[in-house]
């Protein structure tokens, strides 16, 4: 589906997966359980400038730029993690565009633990990185204090109510 047709579309409800994950909202939907997306192309897979691996769920949309992954009695979650922090470099192809084959992702080598490693897996890097996004939060929010007091403290020089030495 193109970006045009998509332009086209009067009432956009479901997400529009593309390599690097949600891009667009379309009318329709193609699939509806979660599923392990991988991105196919792009310089994305050079630079890891955003997520490579993500869950889709809900109602929605794949284009032909993510690999569309459907491990078998496995914890989904611990998948994704897991190919998030692969090393995609030796199995990309392609110069000007790079581009990761379905052939070459299937020969990479994952590990596959007990599901319930797998789920402690998960509960960890859940947990650590629920602790890690409170750090990142407060920090954003005293920032954004400082700023205000910045403000503040240089309207009140300028108007001769703070005197400076």
């Amino acid at each position: 589906m193109s970006a045009e047709e998509r332009g086209k579309m009067s009432v956009k409800t479901f997400d529009y997966y593309g390599a690097s994950g949600i891009i667009d909202k379309v009318e329709g939907f193609l699939f509806e359980e979660p599923l392990l997306l991988i991105g196919e192309d792009g310089a994305n897979l050079i630079t890891r400038s955003s997520r490579l691996a993500f869950i889709a769920k809900g109602k929605y949309w794949v284009n032909n730029h993510a690999h569309i992954l459907k491990p078998v009695d496995v914890v989904l979650e611990y998948y994704c993690e897991l190919m998030e922090l692969c090393d995609y470099s030796t199995s990309i192809s392609g110069s000007a565009q790079p581009k990761l084959t379905s052939e070459n992702l299937m020969n990479l080598p994952v590990i596959k633990p007990p599901v319930e490693e797998q789920k402690s897996i998960v509960d960890f890097i859940e947990s650590e990185t629920e602790q890690i996004n409170q750090k990142i939060e407060n920090t954003q929010k005293l920032i954004e204090l400082l700023k205000e007091y910045r403000t503040a403290l240089i309207s009140e020089v300028v108007t001769g109510k703070v005197k400076v030495i």
